[in-house]
């Protein structure tokens, strides 16, 4: 509910208000808090994890709070579960150089990645985009290619920066990337993108739905609700869950990777 009141009442309101004419005003101001998405996550994981029996149930109210707004990961993850993350904290940790010192080499190659070359890259496409009525269709090409490079970049980067702060404090955190743009078919490349994002939806969404174990009319309508909640996680409008379903056809075309 709190996920759905801070990122989507505004844009409902908008919606009921410019498309279907109904007045619908929110009396207040709603300032969406820093990292929502990321703490209902991370708790859920933590939530469905104990139910499952997978973890106890951690009486150290410092672990579980830190598990749920572990800083380095508050903005763009990578998102962590609970049966993962919890045990972490729980370990007695002795100071060891060599993984501050590993840590140190990962965070500044992801600063590298994104101070150097991401808004390098940033610069070219956006001003393809910003200028597209002036340029042909070979330029804009270029200027998608340039975009989906820098944005990989960019979030493999962020991702590198927040691992090796991990990795500094002596907290282990799984990849988050792996050369996606490597991948032959697209079922590869979901396998290769954002791990940690579709280990969740697949775990907590998918397979609650029935998974692949439903038939085959099932297991798509399954993949269809994963990729459309994955496309309404990412931002607020319809064009998100467009990109959802356009993801989902895709995914059917090549095998998808959910099997």
């Amino acid at each position: 509910m709190e996920l759905v009141l801070f990122k989507y009442i505004m844009f409902i309101s908008e919606l009921l208000r410019n498309r279907l004419g109904i007045n619908f005003h929110i009396p207040f101001a709603i300032i969406q808090p820093l990292g929502i998405s990321f703490f209902v996550l991370q708790s859920i994981s933590y939530l469905i994890d104990v139910w499952r029996g997978d973890i106890k149930a951690d009486k150290n109210l410092v672990n579980v709070l830190l598990y749920t707004s572990f800083f380095p990961c508050i903005l763009s993850g990578p998102i962590q579960k609970g049966k993962e993350f919890i045990p972490e904290l729980q370990k007695y940790k002795k100071f060891n150089i060599k993984q501050v010192e590993c840590g140190i080499i990962l965070m500044c190659w992801g600063y590298f990645q994104k101070l150097v070359i991401s808004n390098r890259l940033a610069l070219v496409a956006n001003h393809i985009f910003e200028n597209y009525n002036v340029y042909s269709g070979i330029i804009l090409i270029f200027g998608a290619i340039i975009f989906g490079i820098q944005l990989y970049i960019d979030f493999s980067g962020y991702s590198d920066i927040a691992i090796g702060m991990a990795n500094a404090f002596g907290i282990n955190l799984k990849k988050n990337f792996q050369f996606p743009y490597t991948a032959q078919t697209i079922a590869e490349f979901w396998r290769r993108w954002h791990i940690s994002l579709s280990s969740w939806l697949k775990e907590y969404v998918y397979f609650p739905l029935g998974g692949n174990r439903c038939g085959q009319i099932r297991k798509y309508f399954n993949i269809l609700v994963v990729f459309c909640v994955s496309g309404i996680w990412h931002g607020t409008g319809i064009n998100y869950l467009i990109w959802g379903g356009a993801w989902d056809i895709s995914d059917f075309r090549w095998n998808n990777r959910w099997s």
